[in-house]
């Protein structure tokens, strides 16, 4: 087939599929966008969550902390009853916290089951890494790093 062939046989082929190309580049438009904007709604529900009615029958929204990922909250629960002239003061507990649509079957991110793994596995710890200006900060200084386990 020539070159001239060629462009005459893709002419008459578009001209005859027209249609159903636009067709089909609307409804990947149309898919596109459903998906940007249903990803979209989901990252506002997320930091928006303590707003809501399922979060805050939980949870105060004072002691929540957004991070987005690998989890979306992390909560201090109890933490706004904690000061020194507070008689009702209740013992703190860490909270991940992932929000999900509540529509569907919620998909999880490989990071995020590998949060949930560690925390119920009882991975978790308290670390204070102390800096040292002095040395150019590189923290390398292991008589300067304390690490306490937790309890499961």
């Amino acid at each position: 087939m020539s070159a001239k062939d060629f462009e005459t046989w893709q002419a008459q082929y578009l001209q005859e599929h027209e249609q159903e190309i636009n067709e089909r580049i609307k409804a990947a438009t149309d898919k596109a966008l459903q998906i940007s904007r249903s990803s979209l709604k989901g990252k506002i529900t997320e930091q928006f969550a303590p707003l809501f009615p399922e979060f805050i029958s939980k949870y105060d929204a004072a002691d929540a902390r957004f991070l987005g990922s690998p989890v979306d909250f992390i909560v201090f629960n109890n933490l706004h009853t904690v000061s020194n002239e507070n008689q009702d003061r209740k013992e703190v507990e860490v909270v991940f916290v992932e929000v999900k649509n509540t529509k569907k079957n919620p998909r999880y991110t490989d990071n995020e089951k590998a949060v949930r793994t560690a925390v119920e596995s009882g991975r978790v710890r308290y670390d204070i890494l102390r800096i040292n200006f002095e040395d150019g900060g590189n923290g390398s200084d292991n008589d300067n790093k304390e690490q306490v386990g937790l309890p499961n």
